[in-house]
């Protein structure tokens, strides 16, 4: 949830998205020298943290499906995924 915090200043525009892209140089740099922390979803507070959006719940449904051509157990295989998500690494490609 936001809240206003008295050391920061608002940025005029609201809606203003928050983009930031990096150079591969200084991307790898960061990965290689241990500037970046990822906690364990475990560890978030964020109750709705790891959950899957739809468009990732399908398709990760039709992955499932696509190898046991049944709809039971693609859809069990999701609904695990959700329950157990702090047991899991998903990484959906672009």
């Amino acid at each position: 949830m936001y809240k206003k915090h008295t050391h920061l200043n608002e940025p005029q525009n609201l809606r203003q998205n928050l983009w930031h892209y990096l150079k591969y140089e200084r991307l790898v740099e960061l990965i290689n020298g241990d500037f970046l922390y990822f906690p364990h979803i475990t560890n978030l507070n964020d109750k709705l943290e790891g959950l899957l959006t739809i468009k990732t719940k399908e398709k990760l449904y039709r992955e499932e499906y696509a190898k046991s051509k049944n709809d039971e157990t693609a859809r069990s295989a999701t609904e695990q995924y959700e329950k157990h998500k702090d047991a899991f690494i998903y990484i959906v490609g672009i």
